[in-house]
């Protein structure tokens, strides 16, 4: 049998158990709206989870972001789903990325900053996907958030763009 030099052997997986255990504590304590026991557990798995654990360190920074959100804290919300975008990227992880560049786009219009979260989302469809994979779960979302941002504007045209984009 040959061993996949990229899987993680038992001792780090053993390293990465205490951060998961975090993890999963952040989202349950998430799911029943106890910001302060999300905001604990998504730092603990922060700090359990090795340097380069792009993926566990992406998902608890995720976790921190969806709590300060939910605290009204949008910039510092901003700050964490930029952190697990770019985990999410480095882990390969497309659909994640479109998903943290979705929620990014999201708080930047609450903050009334069309531009900035126009220019998150044409950056996110500029990801390059692998000839022939599928498109990636959240691509025809950012063409509706798009569109919606130039309706907003009155910018029919490009809104019809990204109409035609979504259909296809």
């Amino acid at each position: 049998r040959l061993v996949d030099a990229q899987a993680p052997t038992l001792a780090e997986e053993v390293r990465r158990l205490g951060s998961s255990i975090a993890m999963y504590r952040a989202a349950i304590a998430l799911v029943r709206g106890d910001v302060a026991g999300t905001l604990q557990s998504a730092r603990r798995a922060l700090d359990l989870a090795p340097p380069a654990d792009h993926l566990g360190r992406g998902g608890a920074a995720g976790f921190l972001g969806l709590a300060h959100w939910t605290n009204g804290e949008l910039e510092t919300a901003h700050q964490w789903y930029a952190e697990c975008l770019a985990r999410m990227q480095r882990a390969g992880h497309l659909a994640d990325t479109f998903g943290c560049s979705l929620a990014l786009a999201d708080l930047r219009l609450a903050q009334g900053r069309l531009h900035e979260a126009v220019r998150t989302l044409e950056a996110a469809l500029q990801l390059p996907i692998a000839p022939g994979a599928p498109r990636p779960r959240g691509m025809a979302d950012m063409h509706v958030g798009l569109g919606a941002i130039y309706i907003e504007r009155n910018d029919l045209d490009a809104a019809l763009d990204h109409a035609t984009a979504l259909l296809e």
